[in-house]
């Protein structure tokens, strides 16, 4: 990683919205570095929904799946939420163990 400073980036920017999705605890320094990510992730996911919209090959329409995908994965980072968690989740005081299973 050293080597590749980007790649360093991209891997430490994938770690810390994992972070962020699953709730888990991190230290301060990284805190702030989750609150820049966030910050520019509404610029981001919506170039990725631009990105997914353009047809894959000229003169074909594009793939309504991919941006549905895409629109999924936007509202999970606004919500905070992972893919797999309850919608019930984004009211206060629901968590796994409460709430939701029983």
């Amino acid at each position: 990683m050293k080597e590749d400073p980007k790649a360093a980036a991209w891997l430490k920017g994938h770690v810390l919205l994992h972070c962020y999705l699953n709730n888990m605890e991190v230290s301060i320094p990284h805190q702030q570095d989750i609150k820049n990510l966030l910050s520019k992730a509404p610029e981001l996911l919506n170039a990725m929904l631009q990105i997914s919209l353009l047809p894959r090959i000229k003169g074909k329409q594009a793939s309504l799946s991919l941006a549905t995908t895409v629109i999924h994965f936007q509202q999970y980072v606004y919500q905070g939420l992972w893919v797999n968690d309850s919608p019930l989740k984004q009211l206060p005081h629901i968590t796994d163990r409460v709430g939701i299973d029983g």
